[in-house]
């Protein structure tokens, strides 16, 4: 986990700052996800947007279920 923008360790998958390393990660997989230690708050990360608010998840899975599903 890295630091906030603040310095301080905190698991908040929806700080640009806490979710660095994963950030770095964004060109080896089309979709990442990460969640705090409870689960009760998430991110998301994408190769084309980098860190995307936890209401984008829902929006991005229908995205990939419409074009990637079969019929």
């Amino acid at each position: 986990m890295t630091v906030d923008w603040d310095g301080k360790i905190r698991m908040d998958p929806s700080s640009p700052y806490a979710m660095q390393s994963l950030i770095h990660l964004k060109d080896q997989f089309d979709v990442a996800f990460a969640c705090d230690t409870d689960h009760d708050r998430h991110g998301i990360v994408t190769a084309q947007r980098g860190v995307d608010a936890a209401e984008s998840i829902p929006r991005v899975a229908i995205d990939y279920l419409f074009k990637n599903r079969p019929a």
